[in-house]
């Protein structure tokens, strides 16, 4: 039963995992890199003067660049000098919190791991803090070469990433907010980062509803990556459409799959029957609401700017209202193991923060992010490291 209620935190984090990814976890889809883009920079509507037409247009041209998934891994520009990779290195995973679904963000971390010949741990986590600290407890005192985490709070994490710097060790980090990660490498898919996954889903919805939009967005602060991907979302709606509205409903996660949280989502939108739009920060927070809402006589298009199979089955099946959702690639943990890689040779990593994203509409659906659950985004990403370290 917690497993369940907490799957959503995967999505997303990525960020993810939610905080996933908590995600620690984070895109616009340039089709080149990451995946991530840039945050649009599209005039305000009140500077410019867009009428509908003109909202509708450009929030249109947006979510199709965002709807192109990247094809090149992140770094890959970066051409390893050094291939002589040691062999026999160790890597230790340790997931957010103890949920069924974390598992797959570690496959893409074992299979890299074995093509370089190294061997990799993966430590389920927990969602209680003092369990987590057990669970560090025991990665410090095994001394891996690399460590990898991703959506754990600094709070929680910041003393035993400078244990393990201490010790050697070389840890990466996603979906988190930066403060307490100065031992690190590299922190992946930072709280900025997390904007665009706001504003591409913010853009999904004014392509369709233009200066007619009024949205509620279903959100928890019980986890801190959630913040940016609201801050992404509302800003992106004012800057292009002032007079459109954003309300924000914030829930607690312990009723994630509860009766409790549908309720109040429906008794907020008899309230306010002038929202024609819902959107949520990561699919599975919305567990059971759509049928509630249709019990209710109120169907309403539904996004979530992070996602896990049940907004992506959502979409690609067209049911329940969803309409869009923004995916974090599973495969961050190959972007992380090279990062590794060129750390140990000693060589320079990128500014790039990005890991691999796109938005999975209706026109995507049926070759962006295949399959339920969490997804790799760019399905060679193994093959393309693999030359980048010379195994190929």
């Amino acid at each position: 039963m917690q497993s369940r209620k907490y799957r959503w935190l995967l999505a997303a984090l990525a960020m993810m995992c939610l905080v996933l990814v908590l995600a620690a976890c984070g895109g616009g889809g340039s089709g080149d890199s990451s995946g991530g883009g840039e945050s649009s920079t599209t005039p305000a509507s009140g500077e410019a003067g867009l009428s509908d037409a003109q909202i509708k247009e450009e929030a249109a041209k947006l979510v199709a660049k965002a709807e192109r998934a990247p094809t090149v891994v992140p770094e890959s520009e970066l051409k390893l000098k050094n291939q002589n990779i040691p062999k026999g290195k160790t890597v230790a995973f340790l997931g957010a919190l103890a949920a069924k679904g974390i598992e797959e963000y570690f496959e893409p971390i074992k299979e890299g791991a074995e093509a370089l010949g190294w061997t990799a741990k993966f430590y389920q986590g927990s969602i209680e803090p003092s369990k987590q600290v057990k669970f560090f407890e025991e990665i410090v005192a095994s001394k891996p070469d690399v460590f990898m985490s991703c959506c754990i709070a600094p709070s929680i994490s910041g003393r035993f990433l400078k244990e393990l710097k201490e010790e050697g060790t070389i840890s990466i980090s996603c979906c988190t907010e930066k403060t307490e990660t100065e031992n690190l490498a590299k922190l992946l898919s930072v709280p900025e980062d997390k904007l665009i996954a706001g504003e591409n889903v913010a853009n999904y919805m004014l392509a369709e509803k233009g200066e007619e939009l009024n949205a509620l967005y279903v959100n928890t602060k019980d986890f801190e990556v959630s913040k940016p991907y609201a801050e992404g979302l509302k800003n992106q709606v004012a800057k292009l459409c002032p007079q459109c509205e954003v309300h924000e409903l914030d829930v607690s996660a312990e009723d994630i799959g509860k009766p409790a949280l549908a309720t109040t989502v429906v008794s907020y939108l008899r309230a306010h029957p002038e929202i024609n739009y819902v959107s949520t920060l990561v699919s599975a927070l919305l567990a059971g609401v759509p049928a509630q809402m249709k019990a209710a006589g109120i169907e309403l298009p539904i996004t979530a700017t992070g996602s896990d199979a049940i907004g992506l089955e959502g979409v690609k099946e067209e049911k329940e209202g969803w309409k869009a959702v923004q995916v974090f690639g599973k495969e961050w943990g190959l972007q992380a193991l090279n990062i590794a890689v060129r750390t140990m040779q000693n060589e320079p990593l990128s500014q790039e923060t990005l890991t691999p994203e796109v938005l999975v509409t209706n026109k995507n659906a049926a070759t962006a992010s295949p399959g339920p659950g969490n997804q790799p985004v760019i399905a060679n990403a193994l093959e393309q490291y693999e030359e980048l370290w010379g195994l190929k």
